[in-house]
């Protein structure tokens, strides 16, 4: 696989608030898919998407160590974040849990790339770009399937507490203790923030607020 499959992800896309950060322009619509391990939605999606088994698509999958890499060609996208991609089939892709090592692909689109699934580094949904037609037999497979207006905000900001405090937290909580936090924004470890009382006296309040069911759904 040549860095021309991808590039084209890279040249499209750029770090802000909308779910551009995640998709290319250019597509008939977008959408947002949250990520549920009680409701897993990846087969339903990936049948949307791709109805035939054989169907050939490009996967790739974000290198998040310290697990050993996924096996493919190393490319470099959105926040320097390093993945490896894989031409592989959608029959393939069937039965993958939703996250984790061995999971769906984080990024996922056909060689004519009529739409495009991404999943960021520290984000709980998925962020769909595609034709109309694929966005009408995705709305019908999963009606939680939310669509959004490119050019503006891709979640309303909680009022209760800090956004991507938040989904950092909730990265935090899904990784093995003695795993130091490395998202690709910065990629600084836990050893390399210092702890201030303010960081502690705002961690224990987001807790707090979680606890007592302040913060909404939409944005914990």
């Amino acid at each position: 696989m040549v860095d021309e499959d991808v590039a084209w992800i890279r040249r499209g896309t750029a770090i802000g608030g909308t779910i551009r950060s995640a998709i290319p322009g250019g597509f008939d619509a977008y959408g947002l898919l949250e990520i549920s391990e009680e409701r897993p939605t990846e087969d339903a999606l990936l049948r949307a998407v791709a109805p035939g088994n054989s169907t050939e698509l490009i996967a790739g999958w974000i290198d998040r160590g310290p697990y050993p890499p996924h096996p493919g060609d190393e490319h470099v996208l959105y926040a320097a974040w390093r993945y490896r991609f894989q031409r592989t089939e959608a029959a393939c892709l069937q039965g993958l849990p939703a996250e984790g090592e061995g999971g769906f692909p984080d990024l996922l689109f056909p060689p004519d790339r009529t739409w495009l699934i991404s999943l960021l580094w520290d984000d709980s949904w998925r962020s769909i770009g595609a034709s109309h037609e694929v966005a009408a037999r995705i709305t019908s497979a999963l009606p939680s399937f939310e669509p959004v207006d490119p050019d503006r905000g891709d979640r309303p900001r909680c009022p209760l507490t800090d956004w991507n405090f938040i989904r950092r937290s909730r990265l935090q909580s899904r990784r093995p203790a003695d795993e130091p936090y490395a998202p690709g924004r910065g990629r600084r470890s836990s050893e390399s923030r210092p702890t201030t009382e303010a960081g502690t006296s705002r961690a224990a309040a987001t807790s707090a607020a979680f606890s007592a069911g302040a913060i909404c759904v939409t944005c914990a």
